[in-house]
């Protein structure tokens, strides 16, 4: 017998769309909401038990709503971290801010810290305490 009911179950792109930004909001609030960014085994694994989704969707969402990958996402929040401890806790050593922060790499929070801001946290830090 032939199925004669029109199936809904498949979302049309609208849904799709509002689905995916549901998705990639809620997940984003409990990585903010709990600073899980500041964890430095944070990963794709970490990401999928929170969203359970498919690898290639992360990929998907991330780009679409946060104009970037899943490092670059997870990086941007530990270098707004690092810069906001510089700020309140000006006398805490570089090293201390990267590792707070969830870098478990003092190299690659250099690296990351530059091409974001165009100065070494030193500097940066330098420039704060001059402009106060």
């Amino acid at each position: 017998m032939p199925n004669t009911h029109n199936d809904t179950t498949q979302p049309t792109p609208g849904m799709a769309d509002a689905s995916d930004r549901q998705m990639f909001y809620r997940t984003h609030k409990a990585i903010t909401g709990g600073r899980l960014y500041l964890d430095p085994t944070f990963s794709r694994r970490t990401y999928l038990k929170l969203c359970p989704t498919n690898k290639n969707k992360v990929a998907m969402l991330m780009r679409r709503y946060a104009g970037t990958n899943l490092n670059g996402y997870i990086n941007a929040m530990r270098l707004a971290y690092a810069e906001g401890l510089m700020r309140t806790r000006p006398d805490l050593p570089i090293k201390a801010v990267a590792l707070e922060s969830g870098f478990s790499s003092l190299r690659t929070f250099y690296r990351l810290f530059m091409a974001r801001y165009g100065m070494t946290p030193t500097t940066y830090r330098k420039s704060l305490c001059s402009s106060t």
